[in-house]
């Protein structure tokens, strides 16, 4: 599973893709891409997160209030959810002596939680990410009402998995999962930012789903979601996202993780309908540093 090391490798057009125009990073946007403030200081908007290796930089575009927001979003996930798992694979961190002291893990010992601290090296690193419904459904099969998630799927270091559950007398090794909420809305976030990067501001300050993004509602999943039945992306071990366009607008495809399988999101910016694409794309180098655990 996790012998992965992501890196940025910049970005570049894929061959079957002809849209816009390249992205090109750091682009310097001297007000918030979110709200149009000018007038505080502003921070750096990374498309991908500094958390997942991201470099892709949106210069100036994030006033405070809305840095807050989508830094929350992006919380739950990479600090909550697969903060062991990102230290097992060597993706960096601003708190690298958080690290040094170690993860909990929650197991299940006859019934009952049992929490105990184990460091990086031995820890089984569960990581779990959300699968959705196509965009704009919402399945009566949901696992989790008001979300259109029907499953979850995971990858783990089983061989530390089984060592930790014989040492303690567990059955079971538990997992966070994402909230199904919060991602999908920083999945929404991600591809903004980079239509931001693709077709400029002016084109896409007024984007369906830049509203979505922001409110913490259902709203979101008309926009995000998987397809289980198409990939845009060949497999490799790097992560991409890709924008491609059709007659209902623009589309944006997401591959993060995908040394694990991960899957491919799809994120509707203009409206919440399907179509053939064609587009541009950005690729972040992960490359593999040792075998993956299964």
């Amino acid at each position: 599973m996790l012998g992965v090391r992501p890196t940025c490798a910049g970005s570049r057009m894929t061959a079957s893709r002809s849209l816009e125009r390249e992205p090109v990073f750091p682009q310097s946007i001297g007000e918030c891409v979110y709200c149009g403030t000018s007038d505080e200081e502003l921070s750096d908007e990374h498309v991908i997160p500094f958390g997942l290796h991201g470099n892709w930089i949106l210069s100036e575009a994030s006033c405070a209030k809305h840095r807050d927001v989508t830094s929350a979003l992006e919380t739950d996930a990479l600090r909550n959810a697969w903060a062991a798992a990102r230290a097992v694979l060597g993706i960096r961190t601003r708190r690298p002596k958080r690290r040094t002291e170690g993860f909990n893990v929650t197991l299940e010992v006859h019934g009952q939680d049992k929490v105990v601290r184990v460091s990086a090296e031995d820890h089984p690193a569960p990581l779990a990410w959300p699968i959705y419904a196509f965009p704009g459904e919402m399945p009566p099969e949901a696992t989790r009402p008001g979300t259109s998630l029907i499953r979850v799927r995971t990858a783990i270091r089983k061989k530390k998995a089984v060592a930790l559950m014989r040492l303690h007398g567990a059955q079971a090794v538990r997992y966070t999962i994402p909230d199904p909420t919060k991602f999908a809305r920083f999945l929404g976030k991600i591809a903004y930012c980079f239509a931001v990067a693709c077709s400029g501001l002016p084109a896409t300050r007024e984007a369906p789903l830049l509203k979505a993004l922001l409110m913490d509602g259902p709203e979101i999943f008309k926009f995000v979601g998987n397809d289980d039945g198409s990939s845009r992306f060949t497999a490799g071990d790097e992560q991409e996202v890709a924008m491609g366009a059709n007659e209902n607008g623009r589309v944006v495809y997401i591959r993060l993780l995908p040394i694990l399988q991960a899957q491919e999101y799809i994120v509707f910016v203009d409206a919440p309908l399907s179509g053939p694409t064609t587009g541009c794309s950005g690729r972040s180098a992960a490359r593999p540093a040792a075998e993956p655990e299964r």
